[in-house]
């Protein structure tokens, strides 16, 4: 049976507006462009899901360390932000399924390694975010990367040019865009770490478990798969398609 709270769907419509957490601080997910419009990937599938709900898209603005507060607190109705799944947070809100996208985690790595793939790196130094969600998979890599811990990633491309590690390590979206913004960068090596792809969720309050509204967010993420979308906005936005996008795709009846 439906919780109370079943027909979030039909409030959403009656309002005409769908409060959806983005991020607008990293791109090529979520950003604002040089005129301050919001645009990215996520954006795009923000934009679809509003559609599908019969409503406007109201953007609510987020960033990585206040996301599903807002969601408990019922300030956006649901929160498409690069959120990777985990035990936790399913205990702090409905992590939609199917995933609407995963990631993998790479190393972009200083041709002055002289490293032509992970194996290479055994033993060097490779800077990475401090308590990033993928921490332990590149801890536990075979190829025992002595990891420096560094606040954001421009701190990481600064000690990276410095020689103060020979990579950085971070999700291989993120590291391709870096690559795109700073242009020294250009004959720096992404390599992939052969450990399981995080994958993304979209996110709403518990209390809408079961209801109308997770099931219409389902079914559009089963059919974005399904129809390519989510693979052409990939191609869109990061130039590349990635393997999981690939096969969910071709997976589909």
């Amino acid at each position: 049976m439906p919780n109370a709270q079943a027909d979030v769907l039909g409030v959403i419509r009656a309002k005409g507006e769908i409060v959806i957490g983005v991020r607008d601080d990293d791109p090529p997910f979520g950003f604002r462009n040089d005129d301050g419009e919001l645009q990215g990937l996520e954006i795009d599938l923000a934009r679809d899901l509003a559609a599908r709900a019969g409503a406007t898209f109201t953007p609510f603005a987020i960033n990585s360390t206040s996301r599903l507060q807002f969601i408990e607190l019922g300030l956006h109705d649901a929160l498409i932000g690069m959120l990777a799944v985990t035990e936790r947070r399913k205990q702090q809100a409905r992590l939609v399924e199917p995933y609407y996208y995963a990631t993998t985690v790479a190393v972009l790595a200083s041709p002055q390694s002289g490293a032509s793939d992970i194996s290479g790196l055994s033993g060097k130094r490779v800077c990475m975010l401090s308590a990033a969600i993928y921490a332990e998979a590149v801890a536990a890599h075979p190829a025992n990367l002595d990891m420096m811990p560094v606040r954001t990633l421009e701190e990481a491309h600064v000690r990276l040019g410095n020689g103060d590690c020979d990579g950085i390590a971070a999700e291989i979206a993120t590291l391709a865009e870096l690559k795109k913004k700073h242009p020294n960068l250009g004959d720096h090596a992404l390599m992939a770490i052969d450990a399981p792809p995080l994958p993304w969720a979209i996110a709403i309050n518990h209390k809408n478990a079961g209801s109308d509204f997770e099931r219409l967010i389902s079914d559009a993420v089963t059919d974005w798969h399904r129809s390519g979308k989510l693979k052409s906005l990939e191609k869109k936005w990061l130039g590349v398609n990635t393997d999981w996008v690939l096969r969910r795709h071709e997976a589909q009846p």
